[in-house]
């Protein structure tokens, strides 16, 4: 995992109430259409709200990303000032310090889990049945750890717990498979072109593949994974992203979608203002990150097929998966 960003304050928490914003709520309706994935082109240009505090370090870089820092006279775009005078306010270093301790410590917990694992199997014929049977075993107790540690983090995510019980399942139903991608793309070594769960646990293509996954579900989660390493995000824009993910309003079954839209509003603004001021020069940076969550949608959909394929295999997945996927047996 790619360092914590430094240089963010600590203070109380952040709540959506403290979030300021100098815009009126039409004016905020007008620059960030509902949907946003389909508008991200709007964001391009336009400058974020006022704000107060200089953030001085705005995180470490990930393996592909440099330092940068507010007021650089080094911005692209539309100008040299592109990134000049963006500063993110009190209110947003709160929540990003917020999200990115709140990951940390889910992860934490993850790796307690790891001994309840089913282990690989090693040494046996890799085509018995029990082999077989065995690695299945192994992915879904995986992804239940996962599961379980998205919806922790969820918790904690400023304005998740003011919604409604059916709209917290609603948002988590969606959005679970999609923020497992996120992490999945998060843990992969492009020199291996493994993937890394827990802390100990490495997969190539070929490990997915006899755990009974499909090629046709394999594939384009690797090449998302890649995709997601040129973007080179740091903890701080994959915890947004990820709480941006869960607060979208049109999801299946969701019975206050504008107030979904308002709690998702300031992660939007934050991870604006953040990548202006970590990447002054690239402007496209934001939108390519919000269009990297439609991909996702595309990816939720193979998955579904991925599940049904499962069944006809007679493949049981266990309750938690059963109930989080709408897997009706």
């Amino acid at each position: 995992m790619s360092q914590a960003p430094m240089g963010l304050a600590q203070p109380a928490a952040w709540s959506p109430q403290t979030q300021q914003r100098s815009q009126s709520a039409s004016e905020r309706r007008a620059r960030h259409p509902r949907c946003w994935a389909t508008s991200c082109a709007a964001y391009v240009g336009t400058r974020p709200p006022a704000s107060t505090t200089t953030c001085s370090a705005v995180g470490s870089s990930s393996a592909s990303g440099p330092r940068a820092s507010p007021g650089g006279s080094d911005g692209g775009g539309q100008g040299s000032g592109d990134g000049e005078g963006i500063r993110l306010t009190d209110a947003q270093e709160r929540m990003i310090h917020q999200l990115v301790t709140a990951q940390l410590q889910c992860n934490k917990r993850s790796f307690s889990d790891q001994p309840k694992v089913t282990p690989w199997p090693l040494g046996a014929d890799p085509q018995s049945r029990d082999a077989r049977q065995q690695r299945f075993a192994h992915f879904t107790e995986l992804a239940i750890i996962s599961v379980q540690e998205i919806v922790d983090f969820a918790k904690q995510v400023p304005g998740f717990l003011e919604l409604g019980r059916e709209d917290q399942i609603a948002l988590l139903k969606a959005s679970t498979i999609e923020i497992m991608l996120l992490e999945t793309a998060r843990r992969y070594n492009h020199e291996t072109e493994c993937i890394t769960f827990l802390k100990d646990f490495t997969y190539s293509k070929d490990d997915f593949h006899r755990a009974g996954l499909q090629v046709e579900f394999i594939n384009p989660i690797f090449e998302f994974s890649r995709a997601m390493r040129r973007l080179g995000l740091d903890d701080a824009e994959y915890a947004l992203l990820i709480a941006i993910n869960i607060f979208s309003a049109d999801r299946p079954n969701v019975q206050e979608p504008s107030r979904v839209e308002a709690l998702q509003q300031p992660y939007v603004e934050a991870l604006l203002s953040y990548t202006r001021i970590k990447r002054p020069q690239d402007r496209l940076r934001f939108p390519r990150m919000l269009m990297k969550l439609v991909s996702l949608r595309t990816l939720s959909s193979v998955h579904s097929e991925q599940v049904f394929a499962l069944r006809l295999q007679d493949k049981k997945l266990p309750p938690l998966l059963s109930e989080i996927w709408d897997v009706h047996e």
